[in-house]
């Protein structure tokens, strides 16, 4: 029996607080994935890796992301806001 052709178009994710594009590479004959994570560090599948299925190219995206979900939050120091007036409610002069 004959099995219909898997579906091979692209699929855009977003875990992590990331995102993800998973396409399929005809003329190489694999999956492939770019991602940009919530850190704002980009990265993609290397050349000399192959995915076979969407799911293996998804799972190593999905991994990329969980490990650069987190950015290192910056705080504002009095001295930053350049004698700026802040006002902040439920509080008296």
């Amino acid at each position: 029996m004959r099995h219909e052709k898997a579906y091979t178009g692209p699929s855009h994710v977003k875990p992590f607080g990331g995102e993800a594009l998973i396409t399929w590479r005809a003329e190489e004959g694999t999956w492939w994935w770019i991602a940009t994570a919530a850190s704002g560090r980009g990265d993609e599948a290397p050349e000399h890796v192959t995915y076979d299925s969407s799911e293996e190219a998804a799972a190593a995206a999905g991994a990329f992301l969980a490990a650069n979900a987190t950015t290192a939050q910056k705080t504002t120091e009095p001295s930053e806001l350049n004698g700026a007036e802040v006002h902040v409610s439920g509080t008296s002069a």
